[in-house]
């Protein structure tokens, strides 16, 4: 149940510490297009990469990467629609009669669920865990890891705890603290498994078990409320970044023949430049690389 209160009461915390982590990259970064790599899915393609002695095509490549564009919208648009069904009754009011009104009582509990389908889907996407990797390192002024990717058995709690949060405690300590706050893997894992039951106010685990990184055994709905309002800010904040990010380097390429360099660094420390363009060819506007640009849509007519 999201509450504007709430959410009211909660911005200025979030968007702090998502501010707090945008400002250290554009900082820290060691090459000033690191962040539009990010924002533009640079990766590397290894099946290119096996065939590349016999063709032209570089291995290093942007965009949404075949299907898992579709996914990643798909996913947005769920998190969207929940998103917007906010209440503007005080948390206090609503909870008035929550105990005489079993049509309430029936709302929340089924709510509570699609929240926890929510919080799972944010901490299990390929998309959202990627994005959330490369600003932790950026901000840690480290290069842009072209060739991270997450496979079926990499551990998504290492990952999110180690790499995308421990890794940058001194340098953004407020979003440390937002990670701190929102993610546990107990409760991803309890939403995946559905190792948890809602009883009275509270929301419990099956999964409790403090020696291995489950340290809930029932908790309040205000204590889940809090944790899954700052989630939805923590979302929407990305999202607001992102489309700023996206319109600050077109602005920066505008008028530039060229457009923009990117740095490419291999494994083994080599690294080499290419350019990239914004541009309208015709039905299409998007990023596109020069070169390309260059050979096949020159001449389209804008």
């Amino acid at each position: 149940m999201l509450f504007r209160e709430t959410l009211d009461d909660l911005s200025s915390e979030v968007e702090e510490a998502v501010d707090e982590l945008f400002q250290a990259v554009k900082r820290n970064q060691s090459h000033e297009q690191d962040l539009l790599l990010v924002e533009l899915n640079g990766f590397h393609d290894k099946n290119i990469q096996e065939v590349k002695y016999s063709s032209n095509l570089s291995p290093f490549d942007f965009g949404p990467g075949g299907w898992r564009y579709l996914s990643d919208f798909t996913q947005y648009r769920f998190y969207d629609f929940y998103r917007r069904k906010v209440i503007s009754t005080s948390r206090l009011a609503y909870f008035s009669d929550y105990y005489q009104n079993k049509h309430k009582q029936n709302v929340y509990d089924i709510t509570l669920q699609m929240e926890l389908m929510v919080y799972l889907k944010f901490w299990e996407s390929d998309v959202v865990l990627t994005k959330l990797y490369h600003l932790s390192n950026l901000a840690q002024g480290k290069n842009f890891d072209w060739f991270f990717s997450i496979s079926k058995d990499d551990s998504r709690q290492i990952l999110i705890r180690t790499l995308i949060r421990d890794s940058i405690k001194n340098i953004c300590p407020k979003y440390y603290k937002l990670i701190k706050d929102v993610y546990l893997s107990q409760i991803r894992n309890a939403a995946a498994h559905s190792q948890f039951y809602i009883a009275q106010d509270m929301l419990g685990f099956n999964n409790y078990n403090p020696s291995d990184h489950a340290p809930l055994s029932q908790i309040t709905f205000k204590q889940w409320e809090d944790r899954f309002h700052k989630l939805v800010l923590f979302y929407s904040s990305l999202i607001k970044w992102s489309n700023v990010t996206q319109k600050e380097y077109v602005s920066r390429q505008s008028g530039k023949h060229f457009g923009l360099d990117v740095r490419i660094t291999e494994r083994d420390g080599p690294e080499k430049h290419k350019w990239i363009k914004y541009v309208d060819t015709g039905g299409r506007v998007d990023w596109m690389w020069y070169d390309n640009w260059n050979k096949y849509y020159k001449d389209a007519i804008s």
